[in-house]
């Protein structure tokens, strides 16, 4: 624990949840850190050297921190949060602390980044999975009669929506088959 006062924690509307989130430092520039797969802001302070990292940045920023809806000190949902309601909470933070919209735009930018790369640690797991049972992922082999018949039509100067519609195929399977 830090021998100096921790942060208040406050909480924003959000729909009709409440989020928990705290604020260090009074800078210009706000830093909303996004958290991952686990949140809650007191307990954060219990880890070796948050508390002073969170301080250092607060040096030149105005620092906000926040539970994910559903965890921490945030109201409790069933199930996870979808990325539209990840983005109210964090908008809803926004509006109680008072942020600016170019900080606004440069942080949504960011969580957008963080988000997928959250959504693609947790697919990947599942695809590997998938791979194992066998299941075949990707696109559908094309045919090589499909594909030779494709091949003669373009060659005669029919288009692709006029190909695709006469063999009963997307337009994506013949532009890749040209």
């Amino acid at each position: 624990m830090t021998s100096f006062k921790l942060p208040e924690t406050r909480y924003a509307s959000s729909g009709d949840f409440s989020i928990a989130y705290q604020v260090l430092g009074n800078r210009c520039i706000d830093l909303i850190l996004v958290p991952g797969l686990f949140s809650h802001i007191d307990f954060l302070h219990e880890l070796p050297g948050y508390t002073t990292f969170l301080r250092r940045l607060s040096n030149f920023s105005r620092v906000v921190t926040f539970d994910k809806r559903g965890q921490g000190l945030s109201d409790k949902i069933d199930g996870a949060p979808s990325l539209e309601e990840r983005m109210d909470d964090v908008r809803a933070i926004m509006e109680a602390i008072g942020s600016s919209t170019p900080s606004r735009r440069a942080m949504f930018q960011t969580c957008g980044v963080f988000a997928e790369f959250e959504r693609g640690t947790i697919r990947e797991p599942g695809l590997a999975r998938a791979r194992q049972k066998g299941t075949k992922l990707g696109r559908r082999k094309v045919k090589p009669s499909v594909a030779a018949w494709i091949r003669e039509l373009r060659a005669k100067g029919d288009g692709i929506l006029k190909i695709g519609r006469t063999l009963g195929v997307g337009t994506s399977v013949v532009q890749r088959s040209s």
